[in-house]
């Protein structure tokens, strides 16, 4: 029989320990070596994890402004084709019973979230998951009240003289109602018109003197692209 009993024969003394015959320790300069491969492929794998995780998000972005193009059709059919309205250009994921110059108020029931009431509801669908982690000042869901995370169009007319507001406008001396969701054609193809859009600082229009500016994001949550909803239903990633 094999005797071991020399090998196994070793004790603790202090900081030593036994180290079986055969097996070799690694040296510090072997150690150096493997922990500056991981830091390499760490700072290789990082960026990409970042870029699939942005493309996840405008997935979900573009997946959420399909079925809000879904419930505006919807609404208009139960409307005698009417867009919903009047509108302010600007929208918000929150409302409640004296939401009605909100986008959201109109389409909420399509959407599966609760019918406007007294109770303040944030949208499960009508909002942007990039916009939720790069806008400032966002710690927690009930942050996002009172945010505008969308943009709607607000001057579809191509004559720069004059206005034309699709989803109407409810404040003076600007007042305008919202338009028959056929008749759209007749001044821009519906497909070539865009109805939602996402919203940050870097867009050129927007008046840095609102009082929201400063909550939007300061450039495209999607990297070079904008998610946008247009008349004909369909969304696309629109670059800048």
């Amino acid at each position: 029989m094999l005797d071991c009993s020399k090998d196994l024969s070793a004790r603790w003394h202090g900081h030593l320990v036994y180290r079986p015959k055969g097996v070799a320790a690694f040296t510090l300069i072997e150690l150096l070596v493997v922990l500056a491969v991981i830091a390499i492929l760490a700072s290789m794998l990082l960026p990409v994890v970042a870029r699939v995780k942005r493309k996840g998000a405008q997935a979900q972005c573009i997946s959420n402004l399909k079925q809000t193009g879904i419930a505006i059709e919807m609404f208009a059919d139960d409307n005698a084709d009417m867009l919903p309205g009047p509108l302010v250009a600007s929208a918000r994921a929150n409302y409640d019973d004296t939401s009605s110059q909100e986008l959201i108020f109109h389409i909420a029931p399509y959407l599966n979230d609760p019918r406007p009431s007294r109770k303040m509801v944030i949208s499960k669908v009508f909002r942007c998951p990039g916009y939720e982690k790069y806008a400032p000042g966002l710690t927690e869901e009930w942050s996002l009240i009172g945010r505008k995370i969308f943009l709607l169009n607000d001057d579809m007319d191509p004559n720069p003289g004059k206005r034309l507001p699709p989803f109407g406008y409810p404040i003076a001396p600007d007042e305008a109602k919202p338009l028959n969701i056929t008749t759209l054609a007749n001044n821009a193809p519906p497909s070539s018109v865009f109805a939602v859009s996402d919203a940050d600082r870097s867009i050129p229009i927007l008046n840095p003197t609102i009082s929201w500016y400063t909550d939007l994001p300061t450039v495209p949550v999607h990297g070079s692209a904008r998610n946008q909803l247009f008349f004909d239903g369909h969304v696309e990633a629109v670059h800048w």
